[in-house]
């Protein structure tokens, strides 16, 4: 299951928490084969333009690793190990959050948080490009791709914020 957003209006400043739980990774049962790549815990896209490109936000698990990423209009964060089982708190739930932060020089800084504690920054994002802030579709739990099943999430969410500020 998923939650569909439908368009979304956001302004420089993001924040997006939740609790989570990734089936595949943390179920002992999982076989390599069965993890879904790039599986999204959210994903906000605008429609291709006639070239092909579309922006996007998307919050990820990396490929069937146990890393998450963050990406922003190609811009992108890959943060190492977090999806560890043994990093979990008991029973494989984790507090995931990203916050996108307007500086004064227009460019925007991205953090990743896991459990409370920021585990990586890029600063310097260029977001100038995402179409005013609108995008057409946004999911939590899903690709925006409707071709692209495997992307979907697998898991439990819980006590989702999605947020145009920033705390």
């Amino acid at each position: 299951a998923y939650i569909n957003l439908g368009e979304l209006n956001v302004s420089p400043n993001l924040t997006f928490a939740s609790w989570v739980r990734f089936y595949d990774i943390f179920l002992d049962n999982t076989k390599a084969s069965d993890r879904r790549s790039w599986a999204r815990v959210f994903d906000a896209q605008t429609v291709a333009t006639s070239g092909g490109n579309n922006d996007s936000i998307f919050f990820a698990r990396s490929g069937t690793t146990s890393n998450l990423s963050l990406r922003v209009a190609g811009t992108g964060i890959t943060t190492n190990g977090i999806l560890q089982k043994d990093s979990a708190t008991s029973n494989g739930w984790i507090h995931l959050a990203f916050t996108l932060e307007e500086e004064t020089s227009g460019d925007v800084t991205a953090r990743v948080y896991v459990d409370g504690s920021q585990v990586n920054a890029q600063t310097g994002i260029d977001i100038s490009s995402l179409s005013a802030g609108v995008f057409e579709q946004a999911y939590i739990g899903r690709n925006t791709n409707e071709s692209t099943s495997d992307r979907s999430f697998n898991g439990q969410l819980s006590d989702i914020i999605l947020t145009n500020s920033v705390y």
